[in-house]
C-alpha cells in the first residue's frame, strides 16, 4: 500500500503482468521515454557471428537491466538493438509533482550516461586482425504514452503515443555516444516552465547543459540548421520542422 500508480506501473513485469491486464486492458499516462539503438548495428552483426551477437545484445541487455530496476524506472521492450525504457510521471496537479517529475528525469539522464559507458566498454571478438568498439545513440522525451497488453500469445507490455514517437525521433538526431534531448524535457529536468538555469537563450541557440555533461550542439530546425560539426548540422537539416532538441555527452571528469 501508499505506492502510487507511477511507482506500482515501474514494478511491474513478466510476473505481474497478467494481474496489470486484468486492472486495465490499456493505460494513458504521461511519461520520460528513453530509447537506446547502438550505431551501425547492421553492419556489426555481419562482420561477428550471430552467437557473439547475441552474447554482445544479452550483456547490453542485462546490464541495463540492473540499473532500469535500480532507478526504479520500466523497461518496455526490446526490438533487435533498441532498448526502450519508461519513467512515470505524476499528474501535474499531484503533490509535490514538479520534484518527482525533474527527480525522474534525472534518473533518465543518468541511465543514459551509464549505458553509454557500458557499450563504450565492450570490444568486439577480432574479426580478421583487429577488432572494433562499440556505441550507441540515445533519444529522450517526454509526452502522453498508451501503455498495454497487445494480443493474447506472448503477451508483453507495449507502449505507444507520442513520448515513444519523440524519443525515436530524437534518437535518429543523436550522434554516436551522445544523447539527444527535448526542450521540454530540459525544462523538467530544471524544474521550471521553461529550461531556466539549464539553458542560456542568449542569441536565441545558446545552451548551458545539466551538471555533469557537456552541450554539444543545439539543434533549432526554425533556423534549419544547428551549431557545432559539419555533420550535426547535416543531420539537423535532414529533419527541417522538428522541435529544438540538445545533443549531451557525459562531461570528462
Amino acid at each position: 500500500g501508499g505506492q502510487t500508480k507511477e511507482e506500482q506501473l515501474s514494478s511491474c513485469n513478466s510476473d505481474t503482468l497478467m494481474h496489470w491486464r486484468s486492472v486495465f486492458a490499456f493505460h494513458k499516462h504521461q511519461a520520460v521515454v528513453l530509447q537506446l539503438d547502438l550505431v551501425a548495428f547492421t553492419e556489426l552483426s555481419q562482420s561477428i557471428s550471430a552467437l557473439e551477437v547475441a552474447r554482445m545484445l544479452h550483456q547490453f541487455f542485462s546490464a541495463f537491466d540492473t540499473e532500469v530496476q535500480r532507478l526504479n524506472l520500466f523497461k518496455m521492450d526490446t526490438i533487435g538493438d533498441s532498448y526502450i525504457v519508461a519513467g512515470w510521471l505524476p499528474a501535474q496537479d499531484a503533490r509535490g509533482s514538479v520534484s518527482r517529475v525533474a527527480a525522474v528525469c534525472h534518473r533518465a539522464l543518468y541511465l543514459a550516461g551509464v549505458m553509454h559507458e557500458i557499450v563504450g566498454m565492450y570490444e568486439t571478438p577480432q574479426c580478421g586482425h583487429r577488432s572494433r568498439r562499440v556505441s550507441a545513440r540515445i533519444g529522450i522525451g517526454i509526452g502522453e504514452v498508451v501503455l498495454g497488453a497487445l494480443g493474447s500469445l506472448q503477451t508483453r507490455m507495449h507502449l505507444c503515443g507520442q513520448g515513444l514517437r519523440e524519443a525515436e525521433a530524437l534518437e535518429e538526431r543523436a550522434a554516436p555516444g551522445t544523447v539527444c534531448v527535448s526542450h521540454r524535457f530540459l525544462s523538467a529536468l530544471s524544474g521550471q516552465d521553461s529550461p531556466g538555469a539549464l539553458l542560456s537563450e542568449a542569441g536565441g541557440d545558446g545552451a548551458e547543459a545539466p551538471l555533469g555533461w557537456d552541450m554539444l550542439q543545439v539543434i533549432d530546425e526554425t533556423a534549419g540548421e544547428g551549431s557545432g560539426s559539419d555533420a550535426a548540422s547535416g543531420r539537423a537539416r535532414a529533419h527541417r520542422g522538428a522541435p529544438r532538441a540538445y545533443l549531451l555527452q557525459k562531461g570528462q571528469a
